[in-house]
Formats: C-alpha cells, sequence, structure tokens
C-alpha cells in the first residue's frame, strides 16, 4: 500500500470516528494529537516495512496494527508523544512504551519486523 493510501485510510478513521460516543459505548473522539501524530509515524517509516492497518480505540488514540495471523501480531497506540505498543510473536509476548520523537524508536521497528519474519 503507499503512503497516500495509509493516509486515506487513517483519514476515514479520523471522521468515522471523530464524534464522543462513535461505537455506542461511550468512546472518546480521535484526538488531534493522536491523529498528527499518527501521520508523522506513517511518513516515517522505512520502505522496507508494509504500512499497518488502522483503527480507533475507545479512548481516542489510533491504534497501527501489523498481522500476520493470530498468533503473529504487533499494535501501537499512538498517543501524545508517546508509543504504546503489544505484541505477540507465537509464544512470546512483547509490551510497553516509549517516546515519539524525531524517529521511529529502534524497539518497535525491529517488533514490527518480528511480524514478517
Amino acid at each position: 500500500m503507499p503512503l497516500e493510501d495509509a493516509l486515506q485510510e487513517i483519514e476515514g478513521v479520523r471522521v468515522e470516528c471523530g464524534s464522543e460516543d462513535w461505537d455506542g459505548y461511550g468512546a472518546a473522539h480521535i484526538s488531534g494529537e493522536s491523529y498528527f501524530e499518527s501521520i508523522r509515524f506513517l511518513k516515517l517509516i522505512p520502505k522496507n516495512i508494509p504500512y499497518p492497518s488502522m483503527g480507533a480505540e475507545p479512548d481516542g488514540q489510533i491504534t497501527l496494527e501489523w498481522y500476520k495471523d493470530r498468533r503473529c501480531c504487533f499494535s501501537v497506540s499512538v498517543g501524545k508523544e508517546k508509543l504504546a505498543y503489544a505484541g505477540l510473536f507465537g509464544q512470546e509476548s512483547e509490551h510497553g512504551e516509549v517516546p515519539f520523537r524525531d524517529e521511529i524508536p529502534k524497539v518497535i521497528l525491529d517488533l514490527i519486523s518480528r511480524v514478517y519474519n
């Protein structure tokens, strides 16, 4: 998927989940910080890594997901200047939170790569 398609997908998530209670269960609207930081994240993804699927979380953050199968997947929740992540790689799991500044942190790139290796 080209960057332009990824940016259109993230815009679709913003529109679809842009109002309070978008899920019928009290979800917060997509925050401006999460939306703009997600765009910045997408633009920093190296060319050798596929673009993720995108969705929204009830707390107003955008989630980016790389999925191979139900036992091999990785997601990143994009907040203001921070990335929360979780991944399942067979019997192993990884999770944590890292600052998001000028580049995608190496730990995130390494874990995305594990989905496809």
